[in-house]
């Protein structure tokens, strides 16, 4: 219950990874605000299973890439569950193609809905957690950011930047009791994994160096650990949770 009392916002909470974080985050006692957008059948249901945990759970439909949507989900989070106290900005697209058939419309999505929504998301909390003197914030990027994979640069983008953004917010927020750090996965057995064609992932397992693909638990398990007390002298950082594919120096 390293958790318990703690309000957590999940973007893209209602399947695959989100779900995973939100569900991961209730079982250890948080207050759970699960964001969706489309997959509204899939939010109620990880509300449902949060409630029968016996936690507060709030479904809110927001375009995180929509400023106003994101100030309205922060706005009826805080007023049905008081503050927030840990924010997941897990949200993403994927829009692959080489540079030269790369469309705008798809660079624009990946990168709004990859970085710009968690600019918007951390912009939105910031001001509560550091009026509180608390707060943890968690990103999902991505060893894409580093690896360079063909057909990815739009997701590569998206995530490099996060790095980057991870690294200045937790700089700037530091002495107000808030540490901002971000998960650098690998290929993840849910998600954006599904996207790609079994030949595909069986190509790249070979520059995997664990010889696997990660298991959503291992992802949830690094989350609650860089949200919980436990890390609290842990900012700024990149936790790698990808079996080795990318090591950083």
């Amino acid at each position: 219950m390293r958790f318990k009392d703690r309000v957590v916002l999940v973007t893209g909470g209602g399947r695959g990874l989100g779900r995973h974080l939100a569900l991961g985050f209730a079982r250890e006692g948080a207050d759970v605000v699960v964001n969706y957008r489309e997959s509204e059948a899939g939010a109620r249901e990880v509300v449902d299973s949060i409630s029968a945990l016996g936690r507060r759970a709030l479904a809110v439909r927001a375009d995180v890439s929509v400023p106003s949507d994101v100030g309205n989900m922060v706005a009826r989070a805080t007023e049905q569950l008081g503050h927030i106290d840990v924010l997941v900005n897990n949200a993403a697209v994927v829009r692959d193609a080489p540079v030269w058939k790369l469309s705008e419309p798809d660079w624009d999505a990946v990168i709004d809905n990859g970085l710009k929504a968690a600019f918007l998301c951390t912009k939105a909390v910031l001001p509560q957690m550091r009026a509180r003197g608390y707060g943890r914030i968690v990103s999902i990027s991505s060893s894409a950011a580093q690896l360079g994979s063909f057909g990815m640069s739009a997701y590569a983008a998206a995530k490099a930047g996060i790095g980057g953004f991870t690294r200045v917010t937790a700089r700037e927020v530091a002495t107000k009791g808030i540490t901002v750090n971000s998960l650098l996965l690998g290929y993840i057995e849910v998600g954006l994994y599904d996207a790609y064609p079994p030949e595909v992932v069986e190509r790249a397992l070979p520059q995997v160096p664990m010889g696997r693909v990660g298991k959503p638990e291992e992802v949830v398990a690094a989350a609650l650990f860089l949200a919980s007390e436990e890390a609290s002298y842990i900012t700024g950082q990149e936790l790698g949770v990808n079996g080795g594919v990318c090591m950083q120096t």
